[in-house]
């Protein structure tokens, strides 16, 4: 995990060094007292100083993000998030290293924004790495290749998938992705680079049990020694010391020694691994002093996390009081909101109470005709059909004169001219559908439920105003004769549509009776079968009432 350390550095300088920038001149130009801090999380070398260079960096970040530095404040946010990670605070860490990537999802200068993106990937990458996440790990360090054409960053970014596959004891993918890595190494010019790899790869062979592991162990020594890198020589002892610790104990235990040694000008963890190292040799003299070593660690890095978490503690506190004066401040703005919506509920209030009468004004109006249309239609029955049969009467008696029977015939035949024009009010020909709607629900009532099925996926308008007359008039009297003679108590009504054919289904489930086609029912047959269509019944007592219209 180590290694992962100047990650962003390095990464950074990388990609800009492909263009005219160093990566000192794109670096945030710092005071020295600011410097400390930054280097503090890249050497992580004094747990004691995370803390205050986190919140430090932090603060930075605000201010350059009010100014509009972007960028620079993405670059602190990754420094915060590293910091963090060095703390073991996994979820705060990813949640800063999250902040800073959506910040540069924003950024309007995307080509700028690359390097950055790739340290956030990879920086992502050693964050799910620690906490043991190893797929979210390889997906992050796969996007970062993804967006990355750098040769010597492609070199860096296959080292942290082997490591990843490593850990998780997967040799053959380590050995690939390390194999990857060494094809980008031969080609650069950077020998600490080809001896990682070199490393990483006798590492893969020495835990197959291969012998010549030793091959790659030697040429990475060589390569470290000539570059003086104390960093990479510590980690060449420590390879060669486990591949002769099976072996050679005496050399096993020499190159142990050369760690230790080496390991005293680095920082603690690095002198507490060579001490571990001796241990496992089986040289138990380091074994106070291991400990007492190991037990300073843990001290120095919980003082450190208590730290931390106070000033976590402590900023939490101070935006939770930020809060609450905002919430204060917003509270006029909230009365003022708070009066709008009781002007805006009024309001509605107000518009549905306006339909809720036009509504009942509609209801009234409907009630209006079918009161009319019924009072019609008694008329009809009691004066016309009644003076009818009358004057049949008469007629077959022989008592009537040509003349009267005549006069009799232009009387009835005036009043039905005046019944007829009471009728002429539907306009079948706009809204018919809202016209059925109206009148089958107008039979609706506490004791009666109306249901209607499919009646708006009609084509009504390909229907003739005689064939809607016909169909509204028949319905019409179906009801009529369910409300006054079944007793029902649920009437089924649905439409279907048959190519240019329209089928309405009629059932309810009154009493029924036997079929006896007279008065209503009989004419609602004859005008069915004028306009071409058809109508059938179906009835049983106690069975209901059924009927099929064909129009």
């Amino acid at each position: 995990m180590k290694t992962g350390r100047f990650s962003f550095l390095l990464l950074l300088g990388v990609v800009f060094s492909c263009n005219a920038t160093t990566a000192q001149q794109q670096a945030v130009k710092l005071q020295d007292s600011s410097q400390f801090y930054y280097n503090s999380v890249n050497e992580l070398s004094n747990y004691g100083t995370l803390p205050a260079a986190i919140s430090y960096i932090h603060k930075v970040y605000q201010s350059r993000l009010k100014i509009g530095d972007t960028l620079n404040a993405i670059g602190d946010l990754w420094y915060v998030a590293s910091g963090q990670l060095a703390l073991d605070f996994y979820v705060e860490s990813e949640i800063t290293a999250v902040k800073a990537y959506n910040l540069l999802q924003n950024y309007s200068k995307k080509e700028d924004a690359g390097p950055y993106q790739l340290s956030l990937y990879n920086l992502l990458g050693r964050i799910f790495r620690a906490r043991e996440d190893y797929q979210a790990a390889i997906d992050f360090y796969t996007a970062a290749l993804e967006n990355n054409n750098a040769s010597e960053v492609k070199l860096i970014l296959y080292n942290n998938l082997g490591n990843v596959y490593k850990e998780l004891d997967e040799l053959d993918q380590a050995w690939k992705f390390y194999s990857q890595a060494w094809e980008l190494a031969e080609k650069s010019i950077d020998t600490l680079n080809i001896a990682r790899v070199l490393d990483n790869k006798g590492t893969i062979l020495l835990k197959n049990k291969q012998d010549d592991a030793l091959d790659y162990f030697q040429q990475a020594l060589m390569l470290r020694r000539q570059k003086n890198s104390k960093v990479g020589l510590k980690s060449s002892y420590h390879s060669l010391a486990k591949y002769f610790s099976t072996r050679d104990r005496e050399k096993a235990i020499a190159y142990a020694d050369s760690m230790k040694t080496l390991a005293a000008s680095l920082g603690p963890e690095d002198r507490l691994e060579a001490l571990r190292l001796q241990l496992e040799l089986g040289v138990l003299t380091y074994g106070k002093e291991f400990q007492q070593l190991s037990d300073s660690l843990q001290r120095a890095r919980k003082l450190a996390t208590n730290k931390y978490a106070y000033r976590l503690y402590s900023l939490e506190e101070e935006q939770r009081r930020s809060r609450e004066l905002q919430l204060s401040n917003a509270k006029f703005k909230n009365r003022i909101l708070l009066l709008l919506l009781v002007i805006i509920f009024m309001a509605i209030i107000a518009g549905l109470v306006y339909v809720i009468i036009l509504y009942r004004n509609k209801r009234k109006r409907i009630r209006l005709v079918f009161e009319t249309e019924s009072r019609i239609s008694k008329k009809v029955h009691d004066e016309v059909a009644n003076d009818l049969y009358h004057l049949m009467t008469k007629m077959e008696s022989g008592k009537q004169e040509l003349p009267a029977t005549v006069d009799e015939l232009e009387r009835i035949y005036e009043r039905t001219r005046d019944i007829s024009r009471e009728l002429t009010d539907l306009d079948y020909r706009n809204n018919y559908e809202l016209l059925l709607v109206e009148l089958l629900q107008g039979y609706t009532s506490n004791t009666v439920q109306v249901i209607t099925r499919n009646l708006s996926g009609i084509k009504w308008d390909a229907l003739s105003k005689d064939r809607k007359a016909t169909l509204y008039r028949a319905l019409q009297e179906l009801m009529t004769n369910m409300k006054k003679h079944s007793e029902a108590s649920l009437v089924a009504v649905s439409f279907e549509q048959q190519g240019k054919r329209v089928l309405v289904h009629y059932s309810d489930n009154g009493r029924g009776s036997k079929i006896l086609l007279k008065g209503g029912l009989l004419n609602t047959e004859n005008r069915m079968d004028a306009i071409g269509g058809a109508i059938s019944f179906e009835s049983e007592p106690g069975k209901g009432f059924k009927a099929t219209i064909t129009i």
